[in-house]
């Protein structure tokens, strides 16, 4: 019998960078959500590994996050939604 040290909730990963970051830290993650990130606002464009690619409002370009550190997960109303 073989056992892993993956968390239970990977047991339903799709294999794709962006489920694993909703899977792994239980996140709400999804293309085109909004989040905070210390207080700015931004666009998530897709995921890399397992960080975020967020493009912040007004910037040319995304860059990476991790997908617990200082993001907040916006819902649709713009509330914060955890």
């Amino acid at each position: 019998m073989t056992t892993t040290n993956r968390p239970r909730r990977l047991d339903s990963w799709d294999g794709s960078p962006m489920d694993y970051v909703r899977c792994y830290y239980d996140v709400p993650a999804k293309r085109g959500g909004r989040i905070l990130w210390d207080g700015e606002p931004g666009k998530i464009v897709g995921a890399d590994g397992a960080y975020l690619r967020v493009r912040f409002d007004g910037d040319p370009g995304p860059v990476s996050l991790h997908p617990t550190w200082r993001v907040d997960y916006l819902d649709g109303k713009g509330e914060v939604s955890r």
